[in-house]
């Protein structure tokens, strides 16, 4: 997982919002009557939920049209597992959950490589963020398999104790403890990845273990790819700390060149190669993909 720009945000995508989220915005606006009183009736609570819920979705198709955007801000994958799809389209994920709100009970493991088995969870609230739903910067691309059968409604969040519920109110936004690849925290700082590919939480990292339990980061289909891109990135880097040492040049800068590309944005699992070049060469990817650059000035690193 890394961190990647925000697609800039069309000059229409307000006004269009407005349009077409009228019935949205006044069943929610009813809703948050509801919740805000004393005590609140249950079931006009749920009836209200489902009408909003079911509003929400008849305007998917409005959101699909922006899944581009956000797949070609991410290099074309997935913004928690880093996959690139094959026969497959990305989906728009919304990063505060749109209908619902659950908490994990159970990890769950993969079933081949699309399922989810054993996996618990509970009820947080039956209302989701409604009014983040339309939201430009809730929004990211994901794979399907992260989207739809891993993250769904989950949403871990700062200050809220296992087991407890919540009311949901439109002015009620929690800190989430996930990672997200647009607004952070750099996942560098809170994931790290060995030589088979396992993936986990760096040490005293809230957000690098939830994000992995709630993205299914550790299944293995996931663990198999990356192991593929460690193995080469820790080759590649030993390549380039020998010639460092030999002061061999020409070794130095085609491992180099080959480091940076196996970091960059747009190549697959980049977060692991990242990994492996700072613990390996003890520098941080932001510095070492400037190297090339001294080369081209007829230096040394």
């Amino acid at each position: 997982m890394i961190l990647c720009g925000r697609p800039a945000q069309p000059s229409d995508f307000k006004d269009r919002v407005f349009e077409i989220t009228m019935t949205v915005r006044a069943l929610g606006e009813e809703l948050d009557g509801e919740v805000g009183k004393s005590s609140p009736d249950p079931t006009r609570v749920q009836d209200l939920a489902s009408q909003l819920s079911a509003a929400i979705e008849a305007e998917s198709k409005f959101w699909q049209t922006y899944t581009g955007d956000f797949w070609n801000a991410q290099e074309r994958k997935c913004g928690f597992c880093e996959s690139r799809l094959i026969g497959a389209a990305p989906q728009l994920e919304h990063f505060y959950p749109k209908s619902s709100w659950d908490e994990l009970q159970a990890q769950g493991i993969e079933w081949g490589t699309q399922r989810v088995r054993k996996r618990a969870q509970r009820r947080i609230s039956p209302i989701g963020f409604w009014w983040l739903a339309f939201n430009w910067d809730n929004w990211l691309a994901a794979c399907g398999v992260c989207n739809s059968r891993w993250k769904k409604c989950f949403f871990p969040v700062q200050g809220l104790a296992p087991g407890h519920t919540a009311r949901l109110h439109s002015s009620y936004r929690p800190e989430p403890l996930l990672l997200n690849p647009f607004d952070g925290p750099d996942p560098e700082t809170h994931l790290v990845y060995d030589d088979l590919g396992a993936i986990g939480p760096r040490p005293e990292s809230p957000y690098g273990e939830v994000t992995i339990r709630t993205c299914g980061l550790h299944r293995p289909s996931l663990a198999k790819e990356r192991k593929r891109i460690y193995l080469h990135a820790k080759h590649q880097a030993e390549i380039w700390i020998r010639a460092l040492e030999q002061m061999n040049d020409l070794a130095l800068s085609g491992s180099t060149q080959g480091l940076v590309d196996l970091c960059a944005p747009d190549a697959p699992y980049s977060g692991v190669a990242r990994y492996v070049v700072y613990e390996v060469t003890g520098i941080p990817y932001s510095e070492f993909r400037e190297i090339p650059r001294t080369f081209r000035s007829g230096g040394t690193p």
